[in-house]
Formats: structure tokens, C-alpha cells, sequence
């Protein structure tokens, strides 16, 4: 029998993967991708807007993250705990490019962590950044 984790992704909006065993998965860490495996040591750090990506009973998955922190517990769960997500079948590349033209070049203090998520979007998806 093969050991699993088990994965959550959430925001304050509420729970986007709950429960889900996996045997594996990556997170955008800070200082760039973490992989956890079952029996991992039990952790914990900063998520920065990237692509968290699992295999669950229905297959591959990748979800676009922003910032945030994730948790690995000595009891196998893997909680992801960020600022904003959506799942890669859920993403319309066309608006996602179209809200990042609107807020590249802006000044605006939230505009350069905006676009680091809408590139993580377009990633997810698994298309170019520009068409």
C-alpha cells in the first residue's frame, strides 16, 4: 500500500482543494519550487504567486496561487493557505491577458504582485504569456 498525502488549498474566499490524496505535490515556494513526498518532515514557509501542481485520482492538476504560506504536518496533510486561487480549467487566458495589459506599467503599489498571479494564471493554463 502506498502512502499519500493529503492536499488543501485555500483562500479567505474559501477552500478550492479539500481533502484531496495525492502522492505528491510541487508549491511555489519562495526561493523557487518545493516538492513534498509522504513522510516529509513536518514544515512550514512562505508561497509566492506561482503554480501548485498534484496528481489526483482525477489526474494531473494545476492551480495558479498567489501569496500565501503552505504546511506540511507529520500526519501527511499538505495545507496551502493563500491570498488568492483558481484551478487551471477555470481560467480564460484572453481576460487574464487583457486585466495583465491593464495593470502592467502601473504604479499602482499592488499592481506588480496583480501581475505576478495573472502570469501564474496564464502558466497554469499552460499558454504563452503574450498571443
Amino acid at each position: 500500500m502506498s502512502k499519500k498525502l493529503t492536499l488543501e488549498i485555500a483562500t479567505p474566499k474559501g477552500t478550492l482543494v479539500e481533502g484531496v490524496e495525492v502522492a505528491g505535490v510541487e508549491v511555489p515556494g519562495a526561493l523557487g519550487e518545493i516538492g513534498i513526498l509522504p513522510e516529509h518532515e513536518a514544515f512550514c514557509g512562505p508561497v509566492a504567486p506561482g503554480v501548485a501542481r498534484f496528481v489526483g485520482d482525477d489526474g494531473p492538476r494545476r492551480v495558479a496561487v498567489g501569496t500565501g504560506y503552505f504546511e506540511v504536518t507529520g500526519e501527511g496533510l499538505v495545507r496551502v493557505l493563500v491570498d488568492r486561487a483558481v484551478a487551471a480549467e477555470e481560467i480564460d487566458p484572453g481576460a487574464v491577458r487583457a486585466r495583465l495589459a491593464d495593470v502592467e506599467g502601473s504604479e499602482d503599489e499592488g499592481a506588480a504582485r496583480d501581475a505576478a498571479f495573472l502570469r501564474a494564471q496564464l502558466r497554469a493554463k499552460g499558454v504563452a504569456e503574450q498571443a
